[in-house]
């Protein structure tokens, strides 16, 4: 069963920021490993809701490191190798230029960023604070290294393997787990844990029987995609409480 410890969200009320951020936007950080699966709730969440953007940092580093005329590149291929972010002021930098870019084309206002992989150091949660606007929440994807691992070898990157894998773990734990403590001690953590092997496949048998009980044809519904609904569901879910708590505090 998969847990959510679910607090109230405390707004920091800062001075005006350097963005041209609109309409008072809010900032999530969903932190996990690598292969936690992130990535894919995160973009989820997007899809489902026009007023949500997903800020994949990872994502952005790496288009960055291929960029030919990029000052960062050689800088970026070394720190991604090794599972690390980088300088605050250039992640953060390429951060702000993303939204910039994203808000110039969006098709209505922007009322929750996701921040996929960020901050993953309290530097950077700092500059990024002080610079952009304040993290409401940092929802924290807890996930078994062993799962990790498994997960990262079946994507097929050239830059995963056992060791790399092992060391971006190990760099994701150290880091992180200065962050997490930092946002735990203003009451700003939620933590989402993997539902256990045994519910996993009790849910996939249960919807496998009841489709194909529906259905002319049989069918099966794999864990994985039992695993990624139930953590989809679960962050979507979270991140509907906070936006009412968000709306309550306001309204005060």
């Amino acid at each position: 069963m998969i847990q959510a410890y679910v607090s109230k969200v405390s707004i920091l009320r800062t001075a005006t920021k350097t963005t041209n951020l609109r309409h008072n936007p809010r900032f999530f950080a969903v932190l996990g490993g690598p292969g936690s699966g992130k990535s894919t709730i995160c973009a989820t969440w997007a899809k489902l809701d026009g007023g949500v953007m997903h800020i994949g940092i990872g994502d952005i580093l790496r288009s960055e490191a291929k960029r030919p005329d990029s000052p960062y590149a050689e800088v970026l291929q070394a720190n991604l190798a090794k599972g690390a972010i980088g300088d605050p002021e250039m992640t953060v930098g390429l951060i702000k230029d993303y939204i910039r870019t994203r808000i110039r084309s969006a098709t209505g206002p922007i009322h929750t960023y996701l921040l996929d992989g960020f901050p993953r150091a309290v530097a950077s949660a700092q500059y990024f604070e002080r610079t952009v606007g304040p993290i409401s929440k940092v929802i924290v994807l807890d996930i078994p290294e062993a799962t990790l691992i498994d997960r990262c070898l079946q994507r097929n990157r050239s830059d995963d393997n056992h060791d790399a894998i092992r060391e971006r773990i190990r760099v994701y734990n150290t880091k992180s787990a200065e962050v997490i403590s930092a946002y735990a001690l203003r009451g700003k953590v939620s933590l989402l844990s993997e539902p256990s092997d045994w519910s996993i496949r009790t849910w996939a048998g249960y919807w496998t029987m009841e489709l194909n009980h529906k259905l002319s044809y049989s069918v099966e519904v794999g864990q994985d995609v039992i695993r990624h609904a139930v953590a989809c569901g679960l962050l979507i879910w979270e991140l509907c409480v906070i936006r009412d708590d968000c709306t309550e505090l306001n309204a005060r």
